[in-house]
Order: structure tokens, then sequence, then C-alpha cells
């Protein structure tokens, strides 16, 4: 949701973190990047996703790739898209 990135970056926040679910395939994978890459633009903040990957409630599959964008919108670390991924970075 854009507006809230953009109502919680006025807060003067360092980091934008979020929690999502995109779909399965190289079209919602890119939907999730795109996401990302443009509220850490709009922001200047970093962006920090936690995301499902494999079967999640009524999806038979997901997205995966929990990732970390810098303020500039360039991605840092993504997991691959397997269950069981662990993405672990210090932002500096």
């Amino acid at each position: 949701m854009p507006e809230h990135a953009a109502q919680t970056a006025e807060l003067g926040i360092d980091a934008y973190v979020a929690g999502t679910l995109y779909g399965e395939g190289p079209e919602q994978s890119a939907r999730r990047d795109t996401h990302m890459r443009e509220r850490a633009r709009a922001h200047g903040v970093w962006v920090v996703l936690s995301t499902a990957a494999g079967p999640s409630g009524e999806y038979k599959e997901t997205s995966g790739g929990s990732g970390v964008w810098s303020p500039d919108g360039s991605l840092v670390a993504q997991s691959r898209p397997a269950p069981g991924e662990v993405l672990t970075l210090v932002l500096g």
C-alpha cells in the first residue's frame, strides 16, 4: 500500500518493514521487487520485506524473495523463493 508507506515515512523513519504475500510466477516476483524498489526510492529509506515462500493459505505457491532494498532502491540482499530460506543483514 503506497499510502501506508508514505504515511509511515512522514514519521521520520529510517526503514520501512513490510510483511506481504505475493503469488507465484515471474510476474508476481517482478511486481514484488518493483513495489519495494519504488517505496525505497520514493521515501529515501531502507525497505525490508518479509514474505512467504511455498504454500500459504489459499495459495498453492507464493513468490518468496524476502529482501532488503537501500534508500536509492537498489536491491542489497534477497532470499531465494524456496521455503526455509533465511536472510540476515545488518543495516548500516
